[in-house]
């Protein structure tokens, strides 16, 4: 940290001295701070050499560290509309289905805000909500047995200037990017494919670098 005024105006404010290191895929790297029961992580591309990408956050974690049983959330700013997120959804639910047949003909916990509403109620699979539905939702959680995963949708949202810069000049922002989808990795990474083909830079970096770096933010070995 320095005394030089912050490279923007930043409402949020920023974790001073994070740890910073090399992050497992050359090019990214990988900051991390702990503070009140929390360890935040996140991976942001450096030198990639796409513009879209370099000083930009590719995925965030949270570890809740005040339990026994510490829990695990991944998130990252995604470019899916509802009606997209919905079918992209329902394939996931439907696939998994056929790998766990313990979850046929159940119906799963579901918050959805839509329309200014928030409606709570067991989903059928597959989930096929109105047309009027869609266009208002902006946020939806699903809970299935492995862990929840929620959605927001909205306006684009990301924090001006370059994260590597502004990292080593004011520390890291606590001003997140959105709109977000995140997941549990607690003790599965059965979300992992689904997440990553929602990730807003899906079509910019390779999906195998994807999932190496979800697994760097990811505090421990889970099983598949």
């Amino acid at each position: 940290m320095t005394n030089r005024e912050p490279s923007s105006a930043n409402v949020f404010g920023f974790y001073e001295s994070p740890i910073v290191k090399s992050a497992v895929v050359q090019d990214y790297l990988c900051a991390e701070v702990s503070v009140a029961g929390r360890h935040h992580k996140r991976v942001i591309a450096a030198q990639t050499g796409q513009v879209e990408c370099d000083g930009r956050v590719i995925l965030y974690s949270d570890t809740y560290t005040a339990s026994s049983e510490p829990q695990t959330f991944v998130y990252a700013r995604h470019n899916c509309t509802p009606v997209g997120f919905f079918c992209k959804l329902n394939e996931f639910l439907s696939a998994t289905i056929e790998d766990n047949s313990e979850l046929r003909d159940r119906e799963f916990p579901v918050l959805l805000s839509t329309n200014g509403k928030a409606l709570i109620f067991a989903m059928p699979i597959p989930y096929s909500p109105s047309a009027d539905v869609l266009e208002g939702t902006t946020f939806f959680r699903l809970d299935l047995p492995f862990g929840p995963i929620t959605i927001e949708f909205g306006e684009t949202r990301i924090p001006a200037g370059n994260q590597v810069v502004d990292m080593g000049r004011d520390g890291l922002t606590k001003e997140l990017d959105g709109p977000l989808i995140a997941i549990d990795q607690t003790e599965s990474n059965i979300y992992a494919p689904l997440f990553l083909s929602c990730h807003w830079a899906s079509r910019l970096v390779p999906a195998e670098v994807l999932e190496v770096l979800l697994d760097e933010v990811t505090p421990s070995p889970i099983p598949a």
